[in-house]
């Protein structure tokens, strides 16, 4: 009787978890919906409370601290106001933290801490440039340890070799190849499950599309 019992309330538990699996997937797919067409620093705002909605409930899930940095990421591009920039991207190291302190050594989170580390060059190319340019570099390079077929990774590489002087390796000649690289990647990359990370093909596209135009 204890036996069946035991039984019963094992398979209980498994519906319930599959059940909470199925509604924590579901909410994450409609909030990554709405920031692959977000704009606006506000609907960014309203998204990032969706995964912290989210993560309030999976504190031990990695992805929903992952994508509300990225929301804060984006905030920082479509807003560049002085002060504002380096507020968002505080946030989006603060998350990108929680992350990794989820799940170590994660390609996907160590390009998203190169991308935070990029985005902060922005606001002071001349004093930022050497440092975050170089913590970037170390980032993106154990990514591409960590998982060689990250399109990502080769992505912001190539973004970042783009917008270096040619004495130093940069510039269009070196980049392109970089981008090519990451182009293919996307066209054969498959994401772990429909709410991983796949964003980054379009810009991709869009800076190949630039650099052929300028030719």
């Amino acid at each position: 009787m204890k036996k069946a019992f035991v039984i019963g309330l094992l398979f209980c538990c498994i519906n319930i978890s599959k059940a909470e699996d199925k509604t924590y997937a579901s909410l994450m797919k409609q909030a990554i919906d709405m920031m692959d067409t977000a704009k606006t620093v506000k609907s960014f705002v309203t998204i990032a409370k969706k995964f912290e909605g989210i993560s309030a409930k999976t504190s031990k899930k990695w992805l929903p601290y992952y994508y509300e940095s990225l929301c804060f990421v984006w905030m920082s591009f479509a807003d560049s106001s002085a002060g504002l920039v380096d507020f968002y991207l505080d946030k989006a190291d603060e998350y990108a933290l929680k992350a990794e302190n989820i799940k170590k050594n994660e390609s996907e989170i160590l390009v998203l801490q190169a991308f935070i580390s990029q985005a902060r060059i922005r606001a002071n190319p001349v004093m930022r440039g050497m440092s975050y340019g170089q913590k970037a570099f170390l980032l993106i390079e154990e990514a591409i340890k960590q998982n060689p077929e990250n399109p990502r990774t080769y992505y912001l590489k190539g973004a970042s070799m783009l917008f270096m002087p040619e004495k130093l390796g940069g510039g269009k000649k070196n980049a392109t190849p970089l981008l090519e690289k990451s182009l293919q990647k996307y066209n054969t990359f498959k994401p772990k499950s429909p709410i991983h990370p796949t964003w980054g093909k379009d810009q991709v596209e869009d800076i190949l599309k630039k650099i052929k135009e300028r030719k």
